[in-house]
């Protein structure tokens, strides 16, 4: 969290630096809030098999990961939209923890382990994916998480409301002093970050409450996308 201190020891800088020319500021801040349907959802899925042998491990998890990739583009997901990563091979001990001579028992097996991620453009298939690959020899299935491809549009309108905010506030200060304001000095992003659960973006994108229409058993909500503005402007006489 170094943003903050930055942010106000610029800010005490530029006043310092306005008082010194003696120009006479006044600063508000402006909020905007904008709200997106999702139209992707992204989950992930585990697959872990064990076997006695290295090579039984790996095979057995190759086996059902192909089961869940034929499964996956029989429901028209493209395979840009799945991604598998590297498969990971560890030891299995018959105890976890070391006997009383300080050494590791004896291990009895392997353990091949990997992610699958997929990114879904149609959600109304969410549930019957999900219960497919739920039905599959798999270890775990994480999601669902929304998210817009039209975040960065939105983030740019509520950018304009926050400004436009910022300037109406600034307008009726200054009016109620019998004064003007003239150009912004100083303009600063002061948006919290509240983009819990939707790791894939930046610049608070949170869900809300609101329902949107689904056929899916759920209600996805909506992305929610909050800006927060600081600007400083020239305080004018009449």
């Amino acid at each position: 969290m170094k943003i903050l201190p930055i942010f106000f020891t610029l800010f005490l800088s530029f006043q310092v630096f306005a008082q010194s020319l003696n120009i006479p500021l006044v600063t508000v801040h402006g909020n905007a809030t904008v709200y997106v349907k999702p139209n992707e959802v992204h989950f992930s899925i585990v697959i872990e098999k064990f076997g006695e042998q290295i090579s039984n491990a790996r095979q057995s998890n190759r086996d059902i990961a192909e089961k869940v990739f034929q499964f996956l583009k029989k429901q028209g997901i493209e395979e840009k939209y799945i991604q598998s990563q590297y498969m990971s091979i560890r030891p299995n001990y018959i105890h976890q923890r070391r006997n009383n001579r300080g050494n590791w028992p004896d291990k009895d097996g392997f353990i091949a382990r990997q992610n699958v991620y997929v990114c879904l453009s149609d959600i109304s298939k969410y549930d019957e994916i999900a219960d497919g690959l739920l039905l599959m020899d798999i270890e775990s299935f994480n999601g669902p998480n929304f998210k817009s491809t039209e975040l960065e549009k939105a983030k740019m309108e509520a950018n304009k409301k926050a400004m436009l905010d910022a300037k109406q506030k600034a307008i009726a200060l200054a009016g109620e002093l019998g004064q003007k304001i003239g150009p912004a000095k100083l303009i600063s992003d002061v948006s919290k970050d509240n983009s819990r659960g939707f790791n894939a973006y930046s610049g608070g994108a949170k869900a809300s409450t609101g329902a949107a229409e689904t056929s899916s058993s759920f209600a996805i909500g909506q992305l929610e996308i909050s800006v927060a503005v600081s600007v400083s402007f020239e305080l004018l006489s009449e």
